[in-house]
């Protein structure tokens, strides 16, 4: 899993410019107005990935932060697929009310 995540952030990492790879995720590192009432200097750019991946000098952390050539000196990132991976309990509960009720209206549909 550790190599498989840091092959995954290579391949949206340029560590040596420090620069995402792909344009498309690029626009989280450009400063937007902020709302009304918020400072400006507690703002921090975040991207957030489904998929498991990491550099390799921090392969168990699913939060963790690089420095960037930009308007921010860092961009934070979170892996979900890390995070959920982390969890050591045996289950997980998750409130889905409108994935609940879909799934009675199935039974519902589909009963023997």
């Amino acid at each position: 899993v550790r190599e498989f995540k840091r092959m995954r952030w290579e391949n949206r990492w340029d560590s040596r410019a420090r620069l995402l790879r792909h344009p498309a995720m690029g626009k989280v590192l450009r400063r937007m107005k902020p709302p009304a009432g918020v400072d400006e200097e507690c703002i921090r750019p975040l991207l957030i990935f489904w998929e498991a991946l990491g550099p390799s000098d921090r392969a168990d952390d699913h939060l963790f932060d690089v420095e960037v050539n930009g308007q921010f000196p860092e961009l934070w990132v979170f892996s979900v697929s890390s995070y959920l991976r982390s969890i050591r309990d045996d289950t997980l509960e998750l409130d889905m009310p409108d994935a609940a009720h879909r799934l009675r209206s199935l039974d519902r549909l589909f009963e023997t």
